[in-house]
């Protein structure tokens, strides 16, 4: 992604103002200190009177007993934080080896189809410069460099085809251009940033939600989807998707003239990117195949009874 000092902040979101900010993903949420307040309330009991727990000594070993009880809960509260952010960090660490292994697959995967064909131009490729050689020798001079010409194009095309390390074999996206999130966290202005490159049809876009990685890689998150649409984008659009509820607008932008912001509405109740390692997605769909719901049988409505 790259920043840009020239994009425009419309001055009216078109939110409802509803959205309200949400916690960071992984944040702790630490217990309520139960323990401290009990254990003081009986040593209070005791030392004023002793006699409801059985006497004085009885009454300090009880008290004793409880704050010591009440020392140990803290301090296993205390593991299980660390515990618990152990865990964070041994989870984000495996969705990093998740990621390099699917990137390795695909790579892998690719090789072995381009394998063959790979093969097959470099003994082709061979064969004819070979021949050309052959046919220089022979004094048939045009025909033997053309024959050397064409063996050694096949044989790099051969090799450059074949997919290199540090590769992901992804496409890229010509028409549009991710921008970083703009106001993270703030309810009612956190927005995704998308500018227009190429005139385009925004119904085979869509945006995802992920878990940041190395390299540029992101992990999608489950239930995370959001759709344009249909409709026409032309060259320097701005299309800005608000995560909160609102109301879709179009408002006239000067860079270049006669370019548009299009805005629209995640529809999100909380915000979704106050965690710095969250990350929109966005991805262009290549084949879509849709179910067709079954005609033998009775069809439920959408309320229920």
């Amino acid at each position: 992604m790259k920043v840009q000092t020239d994009i425009p902040k419309p001055e009216d979101s078109g939110s409802d103002g509803l959205q309200t900010k949400a916690d960071a993903a992984g944040a702790l949420i630490e217990p309520q200190p139960v323990g401290r307040p009990m254990a003081k309330a009986i040593t209070g009991l005791a030392a004023s009177n002793s006699r409801a727990f059985g006497g004085e000594v009885a009454s300090a070993l009880i008290a004793g007993a409880t704050s010591q009880m009440a020392v140990e809960l803290d301090q296993t509260r205390h593991e299980l934080s660390e515990q618990r952010q152990k865990n964070d960090r041994l989870t984000s660490d495996l969705t990093d080896e998740k990621i390099m292994s699917a990137v390795l697959a695909e790579r892998i995967d690719s090789f072995r189809s381009s394998r063959h064909l790979k093969n097959i131009g470099i003994s082709v490729g061979s064969l004819i410069l070979g021949l050309g050689v052959q046919a220089i020798r022979s004094e048939t001079f045009a025909y033997g460099i053309a024959g050397v010409a064409i063996g050694i194009v096949l044989l790099a095309f051969s090799w450059a085809a074949v997919p290199k390390g540090g590769q992901m074999i992804v496409a890229d996206l010509p028409e549009l251009e991710l921008y970083a999130v703009a106001d993270r966290g703030l309810p009612n202005s956190e927005r995704i940033q998308i500018l227009v490159r190429e005139s385009t049809e925004m119904g085979q876009f869509g945006l995802m939600v992920g878990n940041s990685g190395p390299s540029g890689f992101a992990m999608p998150l489950r239930d995370n989807l959001f759709w344009f649409g249909d409709g026409i984008v032309n060259l320097g659009d701005w299309i800005f998707v608000y995560t909160g509820n609102g109301t879709p607008r179009i408002d006239e932008w000067s860079s270049p003239p006669g370019s548009k912001i299009y805005t629209v509405h995640w529809g999100r109740n909380k915000t979704m990117f106050a965690n710095s390692n969250i990350v929109p997605v966005l991805f262009k769909t290549g084949a879509v195949q849709v179910d067709l719901p079954p005609s033998d049988l009775p069809q439920l409505s959408g309320s229920n009874t």
